[in-house]
C-alpha cells in the first residue's frame, strides 16, 4: 500500500523517540522502531511503502534511513549527517532528498537520490546555508543564509537544480527564513523574528 497516497495514516513519535504509524480509519497503532537510538523527523516517502527518518549514530551525528512500513526492513540512504537540525526535504515524486550536513566548518546543502545514489553538494560559498526544501515541481531548492554572517538578518535564496543558478529572493532587512513553498510554486510561507515575536509571512 502507498500510505502516502492513501492518506489514512499519520506518524507518531514516542517519548523515547521511536517511530509509530497510526491508521486513522482503523484507529490502530503500529510500532515501527524499538531501540535505544534517537529517531527524528519521520516522513512518508511518496510512491513507496517507506518512511524516511534520521537515526542518531553518536552525539550530533545522524544517518538518513528508510524503513518499510509493511515488513520493518531498514536501509541506509546516507551513513553520516553531522549536526542534523532540520527535516530532510523529499521531492513530491519521492525520487530525491535534500538535507543539511556540517562540513568544512559550515552547514552545507546536499541532494541525494532516495535509493542512496547520486549524492551531490550544491553549496558553493563560504557561508552556512540552512533549511533546504524542494519546490513542489522539483525544479528548485529554497534555503536561507546569513549574508556577511549577520545573525538575525537571514536571506532566502532559490537554487535551480538543472542550471545551478541562484536567485536572491529577500533582503537582510526583511529577515525572513525557513521557507515553505505553496503547491502552485507561487507563494512562500516563511518565518520572521522581530526580536520579540515569531511571525509567519507570505511572499510572492
Amino acid at each position: 500500500m502507498d500510505y502516502y497516497k492513501q492518506g489514512i495514516s499519520e506518524l507518531i513519535r514516542s517519548q523515547r523517540d521511536d517511530i509509530f504509524i497510526y491508521n486513522i480509519i482503523s484507529k490502530s497503532l503500529k510500532r515501527l522502531t524499538d531501540n535505544e537510538k534517537e529517531e527524528l523527523f519521520p516522513q512518508f516517502l511518496p510512491n513507496s511503502n517507506e518512511i524516511v527518518y534520521l537515526e542518531n549514530v553518536e552525539r550530533a551525528n545522524y544517518s538518513l534511513k528508510a524503513i518499510d512500513i509493511d515488513n520493518g526492513n531498514t536501509r541506509t540512504i546516507v551513513p553520516t549527517i553531522i549536526n542534523a537540525s532540520y527535516y530532510p526535504s523529499i521531492s513530491t515524486d519521492g525520487m530525491r532528498i535534500t538535507f543539511n550536513s556540517f562540513e568544512n566548518g559550515k552547514m552545507e546543502i546536499f541532494i541525494i537520490n532516495a535509493d542512496g545514489s547520486g549524492l551531490i553538494k550544491i553549496s558553493n560559498n563560504t557561508l552556512s546555508e540552512y533549511h533546504p526544501v524542494f519546490s513542489p515541481d522539483g525544479n528548485h531548492i529554497y534555503y536561507y543564509l546569513y549574508e556577511d554572517n549577520e545573525w538575525f538578518s537571514p536571506v532566502i535564496y532559490k537554487y535551480e537544480i538543472s542550471t545551478g543558478k541562484r536567485t536572491k529572493l529577500t533582503t537582510k532587512t526583511q529577515a525572513l527564513y525557513e521557507p515553505i513553498i505553496s503547491s502552485d510554486n507561487k507563494l512562500i510561507s516563511c518565518s520572521y523574528f522581530d526580536g520579540s515575536w515569531l511571525w509567519v509571512c507570505l511572499i510572492d
